[in-house]
């Protein structure tokens, strides 16, 4: 049975009422619920999976700038125990890139769900997930590409200070300059760790969009079923926090989806800005997406309906880096160049939602050969 038409419009009145969704809180949680009990009257059987998570994303910051600061103290007397956990701190930073968590275990862990929905194709030669996460993101301080830069520097100099002590190279005032950094190094550990408020960061809508455009696209695809792709639906929670619903799906479902196979596809704030889509992401580093979706978007970008669609490497994280590092082929569809306290746009929305039943029924087709 086709999931109802009206499932976006409640979406967006039920979600906005219950103020700010954060991983792993109260309201996250009633959200899940809520859009579960609307695809169950829509006649689908939606599957709740749990997962534990660190929720906060900017607590992950404090805390390892907060191991840097005991690194740098230790370093100034202990110069083998300094360096060796400077050298770890750079390390889990150097995994968070790829969000895996090394220091990040150290925080306290929350509950979050992801909301699962299947309809197996007649035949399936593959698999299509469509994905948005229903959790929006928290206020507080956090890592921007150029402090990132200044970060590198500094912790390669003290790296470098570390390893003069150890060697013998040392001075008075390498000394002063390690119990220095180690100082702004935990004043800014605190800062980071206050500026964690529990609050939703304020958005330009009701961030909702990403949500109504899965819905959308799931609905016009179980009208007219894909015949060679299985149809996979998850609204994520604990997205903004890590992408810690995807990494759950993933590892849950790792014996079943295998990577030659399984595409995942993510829509992320389309309701602002000109919609286009991810080539990759280039927080830190650039990493590229597996060729397949944005290819196969570059494709019905030539189309007239899409005429104009942008690719782009993405300046900011995505649920899409964590299959790619999992090596699935995923690809975020995005809104580009959003202006300051612009609203989600419904026109937006459903064209978002018809990109995504495009590039679903071009890969179908690719599938069946023809």
């Amino acid at each position: 049975m086709p999931v109802s038409t009206d499932v976006p419009d409640h979406a967006t009145d039920e979600l906005a009422a219950l103020g700010g969704r954060l991983a792993g809180t109260a309201q996250e949680r009633e959200a899940i619920g809520r859009l579960a009990r609307r695809l169950e009257q829509a006649g689908h059987k939606p599957r709740v999976e749990g997962f534990v998570e660190a929720t906060s994303s900017i607590l992950t910051f404090a805390v390892h700038l907060g191991v840097g600061a005991l690194a740098l103290g230790v370093g100034s007397l202990f110069p083998l125990l300094g360096g060796s956990l400077w050298l770890a701190t750079g390390a889990s930073v150097a995994r968070e890139i790829v969000r895996q968590p090394v220091l990040r275990r150290l925080l306290p862990r929350g509950i979050s769900y992801n909301l699962v929905v299947e309809r197996a194709a007649p035949k399936a030669r593959g698999r299509l997930v469509l994905s948005a996460h229903i959790d929006q993101a928290r206020r507080g301080l956090r890592p921007s590409r150029r402090g990132a830069r200044l970060v590198g520097c500094v912790w390669f100099l003290y790296g470098l200070m570390l390893l003069g002590r150890l060697v013998g190279v040392g001075s008075v005032l390498s000394t002063w300059a390690l119990v220095g950094g180690a100082f702004v190094l935990g004043v800014a550990a605190l800062a980071v760790a206050l500026s964690d408020r529990n609050r939703v960061r304020r958005s330009r809508g009701a961030g909702t969009s990403s949500i109504e455009a899965v819905l959308a696209a799931a609905s016009e695809l179980d009208d007219e079923p894909l015949e060679h792709l299985d149809l996979v639906v998850v609204l994520s929670g604990c997205g903004e926090a890590h992408g810690g619903g995807i990494r759950a799906l993933v590892r849950q479902h790792r014996h079943a989806w295998k990577t030659d196979d399984t595409y995942l596809l993510f829509a992320d704030d389309v309701g602002v800005g000109r919609l286009g889509y991810g080539t990759g992401e280039a927080v830190v580093v650039p990493i590229a997406y597996r060729p397949t979706l944005p290819a196969l978007a570059e494709r019905v970008a030539r189309a007239g309906a899409f005429s104009g669609l942008e690719g782009r490497q993405l300046d900011r994280y995505t649920d899409a880096l964590v299959p790619t590092h999992a090596g699935y082929r995923a690809m975020t569809v995005t809104g580009l160049d959003p202006t300051r306290g612009e609203s989600d746009d419904p026109g937006r929305v459903r064209e978002a939602g018809r990109l995504l039943v495009a590039l679903a029924r071009r890969l179908d087709r690719d599938l069946s050969g023809a």
